[in-house]
């Protein structure tokens, strides 16, 4: 073989494993994933009647209703409509910061985003949600939030909502959040009901 042909097939070689090395990073950057999808919380699924476990929280949602008003057992009375998720809670690990600061309602807007409501603090429950969690003593409470009024309407967005139960209203990053899907258009929103205050098992 000639110097020349040498001299090519040397760069020919180089060229290769250029090519082959960008080759080999684009498919690294696509597959990786990016530094927010990184810090994003861990979603569990919940269904009625079944427990769901997150890191230091596990729940179970006991029932789903509707209600067009709502009263509590120390005189409280609110128009709706309302919607009620009664839940049985409790830390599963460790009791510090074992508090339920984070209980949504999420409804699509239909633009890509979500509207976000709070559970009411307006009814007077000993069921609040920044009370704490204990460790072998389920709590039983209901998570009352006050519905605008297009939440009744029979919409694709209102077949899509989600209740998400959290021990961080603020810094949802690397943590756990127990998501129960609700269909508001298959509940009926016509009659009244009263909500409990928090219940200890014993």
């Amino acid at each position: 073989m000639s110097p020349l042909s040498r001299t090519r097939l040397h760069s020919a070689g180089r060229w290769a494993v250029g090519i082959g090395l960008v080759a080999a990073a684009w498919v690294v950057a696509a597959l990786a994933p990016d530094s927010d999808f990184a810090k994003q919380e861990f979603p569990v699924a919940a269904s009625v009647g079944e427990l769901a476990q997150g890191r230091n929280l596990q729940l179970t949602v006991l029932d789903v209703a509707g209600a067009s008003e709502l009263s509590d057992a120390h005189g409280w009375r609110g128009d709706g409509p309302w919607l009620l998720v009664t839940f049985e809670a409790e830390a599963m690990f460790e009791e510090t910061g074992a508090s339920l600061a984070r209980m949504d309602l999420r409804i699509p807007d239909g633009e890509g985003g979500d509207r976000t409501y709070r559970a009411s603090e307006r009814p007077n429950l000993a069921a609040a949600p920044r009370e704490r969690l204990s460790i072998g003593l389920p709590s039983t409470a209901t998570a009352a939030f006050e519905l605008p009024a297009d939440a009744l309407e029979d919409s694709e967005a209102n077949r899509r909502a989600v209740v998400e139960f959290g021990f961080d209203a603020v810094n949802r990053q690397l943590d756990s959040v127990i998501r129960l899907d609700v269909d508001l258009t298959a509940l009926p929103f016509d009659a009244p009901a009263d909500i409990a205050d928090r219940a200890w098992s014993r």
